[in-house]
């Protein structure tokens, strides 16, 4: 388990990925929302923390109190030295901790964290909606601090069954294959009868073969 952030340390603000060069300010700088608002980019130092967001509930819309919430994310190393990710925390939940990778998690230089690496909130103080942002801090070891705003993303439910009226007919009034009201077999279609019994290929004289 990550422990906890200590109160009152220094925290490092959010820097987004493009245009922080060196010898800017960092306090400037605010995190870049991605286009469809369900994830989100920081940086913690040179520390790149990438695609952040917290699963949808896997029932109804909202995570009720008392149960855990996972969060996605991606964090790039672009330096040439290791940083580990040594601590992590939410006002939302008892604790943070990893998932799928080692705990402290350990960037090598150049490199990104593992496939399966998440991050689970675990036994929140109450109910998180779909769409919401929660605040979750990230303590690394060189990269120091980032406090970041993470959405929730959209439901993960199964859309609801929808009953669709099929119409009748087109748009020009003829009737649809399968619509209720459809001609039935050998009902007249066109001036044409349509039956399929013997006599349905018989003109309109009755057989042609009889002089």
């Amino acid at each position: 388990m990550i422990r906890p952030a200590l109160a009152g340390g220094a925290l490092a603000s959010a820097l987004v990925l493009t245009g922080c060069g060196s010898g800017q300010d960092a306090q400037t700088y605010e995190p870049r929302y991605l286009a469809d608002g369900l994830s989100v980019d920081y940086n913690a130092g040179a520390i790149a923390v990438r695609n952040v967001s917290i699963r949808p509930p896997a029932e109804g819309a909202v995570y009720e109190e008392g149960s855990d919430a996972l969060v996605t994310l991606t964090i790039v190393n672009p330096t040439q030295e290791p940083d580990s990710l040594i601590g992590a925390s939410s006002p939302v939940a008892a604790s943070v901790d990893i998932a799928g990778a080692p705990d402290p998690l350990v960037v090598e230089g150049g490199a990104s964290s593992p496939n399966g690496f998440n991050l689970v909130l675990r036994d929140l103080s109450r109910e998180l909606a779909t769409a919401e942002y929660v605040e979750i801090t990230l303590d690394f070891e060189r990269g120091g601090s980032v406090t970041m705003n993470v959405p929730v993303e959209i439901t993960g439910e199964e859309p609801e069954e929808v009953e669709y009226e099929v119409p009748e007919t087109d748009s020009e009034g003829n009737p649809l294959p399968g619509a209720e009201g459809e001609e039935g077999e050998g009902e007249e279609e066109n001036g044409i009868e349509t039956g399929s019994g013997p006599d349905s290929a018989a003109g309109p004289e009755g057989d042609s073969s009889q002089g």
